[in-house]
């Protein structure tokens, strides 16, 4: 059976904070070492799961910490589910690349 991408719809976690976008390699002039200067305070990991299809992203939501099975159960329920409609149908189909949700484990704070 082939499947439109009309037809499906993706889910991803995704997890940042507030140093996910600091650098891992520096620049220097030859012969001089590279340095950084950055606080080492640590913060709170927060987790996105955006359901998105073919013409963009449905709803989101953005927790504290990451989504274990309960919450990601939640989240189907409340603001999936209610954008899906019935087989072979626009947006009939979910693809879960959620690592946490398939396992039953919580990826960590």
């Amino acid at each position: 059976m082939d499947w439109t991408y009309e037809q499906l719809m993706y889910i991803n976690e995704s997890a940042f904070n507030e140093r996910s976008l600091d650098r891992k390699f520096g620049c220097a002039p030859i012969g001089t070492p590279a340095r950084q200067i950055e606080s080492f305070k640590q913060s709170k990991k927060r987790s996105i799961l955006p359901p998105y299809t073919y013409d963009g992203f449905l709803n989101w939501k953005i927790i504290h910490g990451s989504f274990d099975t309960d919450l990601f159960v939640q989240f189907l329920e409340e603001h999936v589910i209610p954008h899906t409609n019935p087989f072979l149908d626009l947006r009939s189909i979910l693809s879960n690349i959620c690592r946490s949700s398939q396992t039953g484990e919580s990826t960590g704070d």
